[in-house]
């Protein structure tokens, strides 16, 4: 969607944010830590939390390409 995350640090989370980048990964159960996360992300201009998904969006498009990610799957087990 172009937005910037704020996520757990969990498997399956923690590969759609590149930290500080594309948003936010936070310690698992630490809700002082989510809590830091969001001010910081509070704190961000408009445009940096823009820039922020912009960066999202181009690492969802490179990384979880629909194609690529069954050729990829197909190329495993070998089929």
């Amino acid at each position: 969607t172009g937005r910037p995350l704020i996520t757990s640090h969990i498997p399956g989370c923690q590969e759609a944010v590149d930290d500080k980048v594309t948003g936010y990964l936070t310690e698992v159960k630490n809700p002082d830590d989510l809590y830091e996360k969001m001010k910081d992300m509070l704190h961000l201009t408009s445009s940096q939390r823009e820039e922020m998904g912009k960066q999202g969006r181009s690492k969802m498009e490179r990384e979880f390409d629909k194609k690529q990610v069954v050729k990829e799957t197909i190329d495993a087990l070998k089929l």
